[in-house]
């Protein structure tokens, strides 16, 4: 039985003080070309070169693993998901799956020099999804032991961050309509269990494009957001 906490929907402004940030629709993109992106565009950051910036993109089909996953969990267990690649990443978390139909937005934001910064950092990218899926009429919340967003007790957004030098990057992966297979043949973000769910299974038929307009609405007001244009 999952055990899920009371959904807020907007974290206190106060958490997020108003700042300039940039974004960039990505289209497809490899795992690796956008994590080696992310790595470079926190480091312009950490140097006081490049403001704050959402991407937004989607993967070929890829596990990645995060330094804590456990051999076990990322042993595939299904033929038909044996040729996907393995990547060892840098982000917090266990092993997941990235595909096609999933809203990924890396998230890359200067932390310095607030307080509990990553929690509250972490909170806000829920609080996003949250509301996200209450535009979408879905009754979305946050689970007391993991990370990421639940709908009736199944994972609907897997969310991993990594920080360095203050500044955070990756960050949270929305499910529309991913292969779900994908997901059944491991087992997800170390979770003995858990189950997964999408968009698309839930009832829900919105495009991409849609979708990323949708969350970008979203952010905004969370992260208290004024955009500019990216060079």
């Amino acid at each position: 039985m999952t055990a899920l906490a009371e959904a807020v929907p907007v974290i206190p402004p106060a958490v997020c003080p108003p700042t300039v940030w940039q974004v960039q629709h990505l289209q497809e993109q490899s795992y690796q070309q956008t994590l080696t992106l992310q790595k470079n565009l926190a480091s312009a950051i950490a140097d006081g070169r490049q403001s704050n910036i959402l991407l937004l993109t989607e993967h070929a089909p890829i596990y990645t693993l995060g330094p804590r996953t456990r051999p076990e969990h990322a042993r595939v267990v299904d033929p038909a998901y044996e040729t996907v690649p393995q990547l060892v990443t840098d982000r917090g978390g266990e092993i997941t799956y990235h595909g096609p139909g999933q809203l990924i937005a890396y998230v890359i934001r200067d932390l310095r020099p607030a307080i509990h910064a990553v929690r509250a950092h972490v909170d806000a990218l829920e609080s996003v999804i949250i509301n996200v899926l209450a535009e979408l009429t879905i009754q979305a919340a946050r689970d007391k032991r993991y990370p990421g967003v639940w709908v009736a007790g199944s994972k609907v957004a897997a969310l991993g961050v990594r920080v360095r030098r203050g500044v955070a990057y990756h960050g949270i992966a929305l499910n529309n309509r991913p292969d779900l297979g994908a997901f059944n043949a491991i087992v997800p973000c170390g979770i003995e269990g858990g189950a997964v769910t999408s968009l698309q299974k839930l009832g829900v038929d919105i495009t991409m494009d849609a979708l990323a307009d949708l969350f970008i609405q979203h952010f905004q007001p969370v992260f208290n957001v004024k955009w500019e244009s990216a060079s």
